[in-house]
């Protein structure tokens, strides 16, 4: 076993996403809302960003790791209405696909990855609403319960698990 001192990686632990034996992943952050997903190489102690543009997320930013992906939300042109994607980033190749977006007012977060093709997300402005998005049918299935409502900026310990 190795153990890596993450006190040398420009990223606080709440940013780090995954750990491989030769490298971590992890969210650089720049200011409040802008990030780029990046990888630490340790054999080189070399730092690459793996998206080549600046991603943004006013609200509470919280990227998932599934099957070598990393999901997570970037919000475009915010001042002017915008628009927020729901992105894919390949670990490994650095490649971003874009799964999904919204015009909506107010905030959107990603709460939860169930799968690669199941997505849990609240969407913030007079009130709570939360959705379940299926990736491959695009279809949103609204979330009637209320635990969920309100808590974006303290996630609470709710688990999602699928049968599949």
């Amino acid at each position: 076993m190795e153990i890596l001192d993450a006190r040398a990686l420009p990223a606080d632990h709440s940013d780090i996403l995954h750990v491989t034996p030769s490298s971590v992943y992890f969210r650089r952050r720049l200011n409040d809302s802008q990030f780029h997903i990046s990888r630490f190489d340790l054999k080189d102690q070399e730092q690459v960003d793996l998206t080549p543009e600046v991603l943004q997320d006013h609200g509470p930013t919280r990227p998932f790791v599934k099957k070598g992906k990393v999901y997570c939300l970037n919000e475009k042109d915010r001042e002017e209405g915008g628009e927020t994607q729901l992105i894919a980033i390949d670990l490994h190749s650095g490649k971003s696909e874009h799964l999904a977006s919204w015009r909506l007012g107010g905030d959107l977060t990603l709460y939860w990855v169930l799968n690669e093709r199941y997505m849990v997300l609240l969407h913030v402005d007079d009130g709570t609403t939360a959705f379940l998005y299926d990736v491959e049918t695009t279809r949103q299935h609204p979330i009637k319960d209320e635990r969920l409502y309100g808590i974006t900026e303290n996630y609470r310990e709710l688990y999602f698990s699928s049968s599949r």
